[in-house]
């Protein structure tokens, strides 16, 4: 169905901005524009929608190709009928349909359109956020498929026709001496989002240096330097001064790494991307030679051919904002089968519903910096931000249920590239009425309200379909739905698991 919003120019309204005790002038970029001196800047400073469960409405016709789902083990995999083709797809999924929507985690997310800003006479106490990093550039692998790609092309395309002339000048630009690494659109990416959250919460928490702010970063490149841009971003220039990053190593992060110590999980993660890569290579053969076909090839295109057109409109859509050249090559029918494989095999849609209690640590380190401010503690962290992978953030966002599209695209809308979830603790804030009232002399004075990519969710299932949380909800869903940390360490042991409430 397509995102509601379309990218917009930023929503700073000037290059320097008070913060507490500092003046701080930022250097403004825009998107994905050509900035050398704002990336040279970076680099010297900071280092090198609504989603659903079940695809719903596309199915009483995908069941017409994909004819049954075969359970085996605990893995539940498509079945290799598929040869019926894809043209039965509802039409209702196909009617506006947009690429760059239906990428999987590879579609970036555009910056909201409208931004919802805090009340004034609410008091913000606390904000949490947790991402996952921004676009990285290509792999060896792909660069590698990349180059073959190209070799292809010049072997096997001779049309003169105007719409293939892009084609045949086409270069791979890339290097594998970067690969992997935070791309510049990523790092980018995110010196925008911090600075847009600047925007929302600066003047409300009004951090000075020396204030507690806690950031934590796994230990791999590309989600060290997202933090870091996002500081950049949130901070400008002197984002040291403030704090630092904290990059947990991979065997001592128990919090972000949580599916690595979870047994279970990645014994179902290597069964079901077994199945999947079957799957899906027996629907790209048939992609490979209806694009050969269009594109009267001399031979017909591989597998590998035809994923480095996959991922070319990957890369032209985070890095030039279009979708009309390799992501054209391949019909919107077939992008969106392939979005539908995806979506039913995501190992993550199926540990959602196997393994529930996976991202308890998660959820009890948010729990224990939500608290802390509660209690008035001296632990109390103003800003507590935690960067991690997709394989983070994608099950704790599924265990909060949140409403979902008509058509495919629940993993691609709630955690794309760069995607980001934020915990706003209120005091004093009454959030159906005048907001310098309490709406209760106890703990609920304190309530929560959640940003999705930096977008309200304004009916939180978790907490009666409202659009905010008290603490006592909110502490009831994580009691009534995780067990103890070592129950979870038993249940991750173990594929039959009862829960207890913490």
């Amino acid at each position: 169905m397509g995102r509601q919003d379309s990218p917009g120019h930023g929503l700073m309204s000037g290059a320097s901005q008070d913060f507490g005790d500092e003046t701080l002038h930022l250097n403004m970029g825009d998107g994905f524009s050509s900035d050398e001196d704002d990336t040279e800047i970076m680099h010297r400073y900071g280092g090198p929608q609504s989603p659903r469960l079940h695809p719903q409405s596309i199915w009483p016709v995908m069941f017409s190709m994909v004819a049954v789902v075969v359970v085996l083990g605990t893995v539940v995999v498509l079945s290799d009928i598929m040869e019926s083709g894809t043209s039965q797809i509802d039409r209702a999924c196909l009617d506006g349909f947009n690429v760059a929507d239906h990428l999987g985690t590879d579609s970036p997310y555009p910056e909201p359109s409208e931004t919802k800003w805090i009340r004034s006479k609410c008091n913000l106490k606390h904000v949490s956020i947790i991402s996952r990093g921004g676009l990285k550039n290509p792999t060896e692998t792909v660069i590698q498929d990349l180059d073959q790609l190209e070799n292809w092309i010049h072997a096997n395309i001779e049309s003169e026709a105007e719409e293939v002339q892009w084609l045949k000048t086409w270069k791979n630009k890339y290097n594998e001496g970067d690969a992997g690494l935070l791309s510049i659109v990523g790092e980018r990416s995110f010196r925008d989002i911090g600075r847009r959250m600047r925007e929302i919460y600066a003047r409300h928490l009004k951090v000075t240096q020396g204030d507690p702010i806690l950031v934590r970063s796994t230990q791999d490149q590309r989600t060290s330097a997202s933090a870091e841009a996002f500081l950049f971003g949130f901070f400008g220039i002197p984002w040291k001064n403030f704090t630092t990053v904290d990059n947990v190593s991979k065997g001592n992060d128990a919090v972000l790494k949580y599916t690595d110590r979870c047994h279970v999980f990645t014994e179902l993660n290597s069964e079901v991307s077994s199945e999947n890569s079957h799957q899906e290579e027996l629907h790209l053969e048939k992609v490979a030679r209806k694009v050969s076909k269009d594109l009267d090839a001399a031979s017909t295109m591989k597998v590998d051919d035809i994923n480095a057109v996959i991922d070319g409109c990957i890369l032209e859509v985070a890095e030039l904002g279009r979708s009309d050249r390799f992501c054209s090559l391949i019909a919107p029918e077939d992008w969106l089968f392939r979005e539908a494989l995806r979506e039913d095999g995501n190992v993550y849609s199926q540990a959602h519903e196997l393994y529930p209690f996976l991202p308890r640590p998660l959820w009890e380190d948010l729990l224990v910096s939500l608290q802390s401010c509660v209690n008035g503690g001296e632990d109390c962290q103003k800003l507590d931000m935690r960067f991690g992978t997709e394989s983070a953030l994608v099950p704790f966002l599924l265990s909060m249920d949140l409403p979902g599209k008509d058509c495919l695209g629940t993993i691609s809308s709630l955690a794309p590239v760069s995607a980001n979830v934020a915990f706003e603790l209120y005091e004093d804030c009454n959030p159906e009425g005048d907001s310098d009232k309490k709406q209760h002399e106890n703990r609920s004075q304190f309530i929560l309200r959640i940003r999705l990519n930096e977008r309200y969710v304004e009916e939180v299932p978790i907490c009666g379909a409202k659009a905010y949380c008290t603490m006592d909800e909110f502490e009831e869903f994580i009691r009534n739905k995780f067990s103890s940390e070592d129950e979870w360490e038993e249940q991750c042991e173990d594929s039959v698991s009862t829960r207890r409430p913490l």
